[in-house]
């Protein structure tokens, strides 16, 4: 079956083939699942019809990733050890429960919490397990192609908070939409449930694992961090700075369409560039760069400022996401791919566990449109920290 299945891998003269069936049905699967990932956006607009400060929002979208941080080991040692997709499939349980629990959440109480870190576990968990086996599926030189194609069905799903909004579901209305969204996302269950695993389960001694202290991914890490942080920021209150910057042309919800689009078009037209010519290193400053710009934006008030910020941040997520995932992959031993990753999107989670109630409490003092022009200033920090890292690990800019 293995060797059946590698097949798919190979044209008629032998080059590299990207989109086979397997690599096709487990992007409709990312698809249905990152609805839930992707309709947290909605939590701060309705926590805030509530009457939850800023603190509460960011505490309250932050404390999802303890749960994506704790159950994090555990993730990566099972997906190298038993496989990925009895993962994913448990994962995808938890993130259907919690979604469909959001139904019963009136005030920020205790309560919120809880599901929230029922949520978390269930979108680290998925996060660490389809891109590791989309990984598994993707030929080596197409990797950064490959990842960005399959991430494009992670965001796409985020139209759905602006046409959660036309189909007219607003403040407290969007609580509404949430057994929806659980019934949507259950259906990626059943799309990954006869999907075949290409990597073989191995056990691997602990030492193993000193390999991703190592120098050249301490760079990929450093990196990760910074754009994870914005990342978190950007989706927690893009809205809300939207809203409050009184511009009534459009609805605030609106700059989704943009940032989605912008990612899709970019990684649909610009993806197969990113493994040629001077290589996937050689993109990350200007993806960093894209992704503080946003900000820069969003602190500047002219008309459909949200739209030309979303669809900047939408350029920098298309682009940093697969130049990091690609990156991880290519520096961590193969029989660690799993755990690789999982170590990624654990970075990710802790990044966002840590930024977004900082900016939360400090946005509450000092206002959210000075925290804007903060945030886009913690660009320098960003790139010098990558430049410096990997120049210590012996990497120069060129192609991997």
């Amino acid at each position: 079956m293995l060797n059946q299945n590698q097949q798919v891998f190979k044209g008629v003269e032998g080059e590299e083939v990207l989109f086979s069936m397997t690599f096709l049905r487990l992007m409709i699967s990312q698809f249905f699942q990152s609805l839930g990932y992707a309709s947290m956006i909605l939590l701060p607009i309705y926590l805030s019809a509530l009457g939850a400060s800023q603190t509460q929002i960011g505490i309250a979208m932050s404390v999802g990733t303890v749960g994506g941080v704790l159950s994090r080991p555990l993730v990566a040692w099972s997906l190298d050890r038993y496989g990925r997709k009895p993962v994913l499939m448990i994962g995808t349980i938890f993130l259907t429960v919690g979604v469909f629990l959001l139904s019963f959440v009136e005030s920020f109480s205790f309560f919120l919490l809880c599901v929230r870190l029922i949520i978390g576990i269930g979108i680290g968990t998925l996060f660490s397990a389809y891109f590791t086996l989309a990984s598994d599926w993707i030929p080596k030189g197409r990797r950064t192609e490959g990842l960005a194609i399959f991430g494009i069905f992670g965001l796409l799903p985020l139209c759905v908070n602006p046409m959660i909004s036309i189909l007219g579901y607003q403040g407290k209305d969007l609580v509404l939409a949430f057994p929806y969204l659980a019934g949507l996302i259950i259906l990626s269950y059943f799309l990954i449930f006869q999907l075949p695993e290409q990597q073989k389960s191995v056990k691997v001694p602990f030492s193993a694992y000193r390999a991703f202290w190592s120098k050249p991914l301490r760079a990929v890490w450093w990196s990760t961090a910074f754009f994870a942080g914005w990342v978190g920021v950007y989706f927690a209150f893009a809205t809300l700075r939207v809203q409050a910057s009184g511009n009534q042309d459009y609805p605030a919800m609106y700059i989704w369409f943009f940032y989605a689009g912008a990612a899709t078009l970019l990684r649909v037209f610009g993806s197969h560039h990113l493994d040629k010519g001077r290589g996937t290193v050689f993109w990350m400053i200007p993806a960093l760069s894209l992704y503080a710009l946003s900000f820069l934006f969003l602190y500047w008030q002219f008309p459909y400022h949200g739209m030309v910020s979303a669809s900047i941040a939408g350029l920098g997520h298309g682009l940093c996401f697969p130049v990091c995932s690609s990156l991880v992959v290519a520096r961590s031993p193969q029989s660690l791919r799993g755990a690789g990753i999982s170590v990624f999107t654990a970075i990710w989670d802790l990044s966002m566990l840590l930024s977004v109630p900082i900016v939360g409490y400090l946005a509450d003092v000092f206002g959210l449109e000075m925290m804007m022009l903060v945030v886009f200033a913690m660009l320098p920090v960003g790139v010098m920290g990558w430049l410096f890292l990997e120049r210590l690990g012996g990497i120069t800019l060129k192609n991997q």
